[in-house]
């Protein structure tokens, strides 16, 4: 008699993802809060995340948050390993203004080109078209919380900080194309970012923030 199709399973998320909840179930809450500095209550850790309050269970782990879809990037199976790996990895470290390249995050570089692709084309692709688009860029990143570099002034660019954790950034540079040269973006990182996520971590981290400005209602 035929079988019933199994599921094949989900390398890229769902393996991940139980692996890490079964982490974090192990985890003393105390040892979270004193080492990333994350307020835990009611059986619950709360971390700001893009400007949105998320709140993460222990120790049975969900991710919810006040306001958002349940569609929501900031809620994604993305979302929720790099919440996970942040409790049970980071350690809370002082901004000391400096922005790394992503190809300067320790073990990234030779990621870098998957990276560009995954992000930085993207990125390019959909607000370096022309004005307008440059335009949109700006509002999205407003509406996302970012504030506009301060002392950059380019006729043909933008540039805004994005803050994902309290004091943890990611800047966002679009350059318009020309007749010479492509459409363009650069992606930075607070260079405190090291001691929350590695170099696979912020790729995903760039596609998080792609979706994020694309999803915004404007």
């Amino acid at each position: 008699m035929p079988t019933a199709p199994q599921k094949v399973p989900n390398n890229k998320e769902e393996n991940p993802l139980s692996f890490y909840t079964e982490a974090f179930a192990a985890a003393l809450p105390e040892e979270i809060v004193l080492r990333t500095g994350a307020a835990f209550s009611d059986g619950a850790f709360f971390t700001v995340f893009f400007g949105k309050t998320l709140r993460v269970t222990h120790p049975v782990f969900s991710l919810t948050a006040e306001g958002l879809a349940e569609n929501s990037v900031l809620l994604s199976y993305p979302a929720k390993i790099l919440m996970l790996r942040m409790l049970l990895n980071s350690k809370k470290t002082l901004w000391n203004g400096a922005f790394l390249a992503y190809r300067e995050i320790p073990n990234a570089a030779i990621y870098d080109s998957n990276f560009s692709g995954r992000v930085r084309s993207r990125l390019a692709r959909a607000y370096g078209k022309n004005a307008e688009t440059l335009a949109d860029f700006g509002r999205r990143a407003a509406l996302c919380g970012a504030i506009p570099v301060r002392g950059f002034s380019k006729k043909d660019a933008a540039a805004y900080d994005l803050e994902v954790l309290p004091g943890v950034f990611i800047r966002i540079t679009v350059y318009l194309g020309d007749e010479e040269f492509p459409s363009a973006s650069q992606v930075l990182f607070s260079d405190n970012i090291v001691p929350v996520w590695d170099g696979e971590d912020l790729a995903v981290l760039g596609e998080v923030t792609c979706k994020l400005l694309s999803e915004v209602h404007v």
